[in-house]
């Protein structure tokens, strides 16, 4: 029943409309890392101060989003390991920039797998340097007047300091 409200062949999915964020979980999702994942989908998205829909949709790029569900989903297909392994130590990832809007990051290709382990090992390495600190910065710094990426930058660049 479930599987008529996911898209594809999706074990769970997160969607979010003005009236806030929602999941949607078929059996072959009922697992700890997939409701885990979509769950934290949920928590971002509650975070995000104001605009909430319109800056999941159109400033918190989608990469960010999924990078940061990634980082409680410890499936072993989308470990450091493999990520370095069939990347080429990142060298053949897609960029960011790639994979920031929703129709960038969701086509319908095969690259879902990069997609998905380069947003969690580029936000697991951002987070190792800002910290929860960080992380609680940009979320509060992500209104309807700032640039996402400047911000990410930012704090970034502050943390190294």
């Amino acid at each position: 029943m479930a599987e008529r409200y996911t898209t594809g062949n999706a074990h769970a999915e997160s969607f979010f409309t003005v009236f806030g964020r929602h999941v949607v979980v078929t059996e072959t999702g009922l697992n700890t890392d997939i409701i885990s994942h979509e769950l934290a989908h949920v928590a971002l998205f509650d975070r995000i101060p104001n605009f909430k829909w319109y800056m999941m949709t159109y400033r918190v790029p989608v990469w960010f989003d999924e990078g940061i569900a990634m980082q409680v989903d410890y499936r072993e297909i989308y470990s450091t390991e493999k990520y370095l392994r069939h990347t080429d130590n990142g060298a053949k990832a897609p960029t960011l920039v790639s994979m920031a809007s929703i129709s960038d990051f969701y086509q319908p290709d095969t690259l879902g797998w990069y997609r998905y382990a380069t947003s969690k090992h580029e936000v697991a390495r951002w987070l190792q340097k800002v910290d929860r600190q960080g992380l609680d910065q940009l979320i509060q710094s992500t209104t309807i007047f700032s640039d996402f990426d400047e911000q990410y930058q930012f704090i970034e660049a502050a943390a190294e300091k």
